[in-house]
């Protein structure tokens, strides 16, 4: 099983215990909903969890190109109920089983990158969009430069994406200088080799 089957099979049952499914009920609808919209991609814990790295979450994250953004937007009405509008940034809850769904509306040209090429995940025989290691990465690291309220976890996620051994560094490095600026290739940078100076440990081995 994915990890991205593993969170959803969880939340499924514990967010919405009153509604047994109702988390998987909401991913179904979305998934709906985003169709033939090549350019949107779950993004959040949901995306580092479809790269094998399962992350609890109680909401669902969509990251759709502005040019996506009317028409999904329309189309959502019929179920889900707008609670907080922040222009680039709209929150939804599902009427029917109160999950919450934001839409992340790209506005840079890393998020625009991240939406217009996704990769692919499967979750119970669907096809998913997901956004890339890569492209998430550099989102993480463009978060905790930003926001220092909430660097710390992002800080960790940008860790353990690089621990996974799916982005290419480089990569990464010359996509924060060329599109965030130095300041964010720099603590990039600082970031993997604090990661490679500090490997992950492995439980000893037990004698027989």
């Amino acid at each position: 099983m994915s990890g991205l089957e593993l969170t959803i099979q969880f939340f499924e049952g514990l967010v919405t215990r009153e509604r047994p499914g109702g988390y998987w009920s909401t991913f179904e609808e979305v998934v709906r909903l985003l169709g033939r919209k090549r350019r949107t991609a779950f993004a959040g814990a949901l995306a580092l969890s479809a790269h094998g790295m399962v992350r609890a979450t109680e909401d669902i994250d969509v990251l759709v190109h502005p040019e996506e953004k009317d028409r999904l937007v329309r189309e959502m009405g019929a179920r889900f109920v707008l609670r907080e509008d922040l222009d680039t940034l709209l929150v939804y809850a599902d009427r029917e089983t109160g999950t919450e769904v934001d839409l992340l509306v790209a506005f840079d040209p890393i998020s625009l990158e991240a939406c217009s090429s996704p990769a692919r995940a499967r979750v119970r025989g669907k096809q998913v969009r997901v956004v890339s290691p890569e492209n998430l990465t550099a989102m993480k690291v463009v978060a905790a430069v930003d926001s220092p309220g909430i660097e710390a976890k992002q800080r960790a996620d940008v860790e353990q994406l690089v621990r996974s051994g799916l982005i290419d560094v480089n990569r990464v490095s010359r996509l924060l200088q060329d599109e965030a600026g130095r300041e964010y290739a720099k603590y990039f940078i600082t970031v993997v080799r604090h990661v490679r100076a500090h490997p992950a440990r492995t439980a000893p081995k037990r004698k027989l």
